[in-house]
């Protein structure tokens, strides 16, 4: 095996951050149809470990970004089912259909209705 000398464009490193929202699938389990909603994360311009998840709406209208700092889009993806990674879709159906959005850290959840 030779070791890589250099950065594949086709797969480039990737950082913690670029994996919140991602699907958790293990071996041999099927993806399940994508449901009706569609999250969009966006991430805070001065911290990279906070995400807001809405509906589509702007986070901007419904939540100030906390320290002066802004949302910008991050990704977006449809409803699972599935776990995923730093973000739990039930949590975030119901915060959205409450609040409009739903707050989390990568790994940490920051706010939720109980």
């Amino acid at each position: 095996m030779t070791r890589q000398n250099k950065i594949d464009p086709e797969i480039p490193p990737t950082k913690p951050g670029d994996w919140t929202g991602a699907a958790v699938r293990l071996p041999g389990q099927k993806t399940p149809s994508p449901g009706a909603m569609e999250f969009h994360l966006f991430q805070s311009s001065v911290d990279r470990t906070l995400f807001i998840a809405t509906d589509g709406a702007d986070p901007n209208q419904l939540l100030p970004c906390p320290n002066g700092g802004t949302w910008t889009f991050f990704k977006k993806f449809p409803e699972t089912g599935q776990s995923r990674i730093a973000f739990s879709e039930p949590d975030a159906k119901r915060d959205i259909a409450e609040r409009g959005f739903h707050l989390t850290r990568a790994g940490v959840k920051v706010a939720s209705s109980q």
